[in-house]
């Protein structure tokens, strides 16, 4: 059994990262209120048997990967107060799960963040495009096998050039993450697009494209080679 759970805050984020595997049972409360501005919750379901209960959970925004990923969007209303997570695992299982908390727009990443939380941040977004275009970013294996049989390479290509791109669509998937995406420094997302370009992202899906993405903005020290 291992759990563990990572919080990272920044005057302008929260970003709550949880890992499990083996027998895990994780249950917390996240309390919302109307200064939270925007809020993800993104669960991926690496192996094994992974369940999961979101109160009040919403329409999973996930597409064509539903069984392994669950993607989440809130806007922070009266109605919505907290959010009640549980996951339970068993036998030689694991998960990833990741809630963050957008408090305001990030104007300047260089300033708002420093190189963990942007490194969070750039993992998170990569996680949720990928997931609304429906790829399960898993590990490098599942990428690249979604990549190669799910999603044809011009929506990939869609998929990521919407991080710089702010797109809002009448689809509520779409608009959704657009939504999100515009409370993001434009030079950041440009940042993360220009590492996914520069990187065989799928076949190393590691922390060193994040590192780099983030050293775009001078968050980070550029990763060693």
């Amino acid at each position: 059994m291992l759990l563990t759970h990572t919080i990272i805050r920044e005057d302008a984020l929260e970003i709550h990262e949880i890992e499990g595997e083996g027998d895990v049972d994780f249950v917390h409360d996240f309390s919302i209120s109307e200064d939270n501005g925007f809020i993800v919750v993104l669960i991926e379901k690496i192996r094994g048997a992974v369940y999961s209960n979101l109160r009040d959970q919403g329409e999973n925004l996930a597409r064509d990967a539903r069984e392994k990923v669950e993607l989440y969007l809130y806007r922070p209303s009266k109605k919505l107060w907290s959010l009640s997570l549980r996951i339970k695992a068993k036998g030689d299982s694991a998960f990833r799960a990741t809630v963050g908390f957008f408090k305001r727009t990030i104007e300047n990443a260089n300033k708002d963040l420093t190189c963990k939380a942007c490194k969070a941040v750039c993992k998170l977004l990569v996680s949720t495009i990928l997931a609304s275009i429906g790829i399960p970013y898993l590990d490098g294996a599942e990428a690249a096998d979604a990549v190669d049989q799910a999603v044809s390479l011009k929506e990939y290509r869609t998929g990521i050039e919407a991080l710089a791109d702010n797109p809002v669509a009448p689809d509520h998937r779409a608009s959704s993450i657009g939504e999100l995406m515009a409370r993001i420094d434009p030079s950041l997302l440009k940042g993360i697009r220009f590492a996914l370009d520069a990187m065989n992202w799928y076949l190393d899906a590691t922390d060193k494209i994040y590192t780099f993405a983030c050293a775009q903005v001078g968050c980070c020290q550029p990763p060693k080679s």
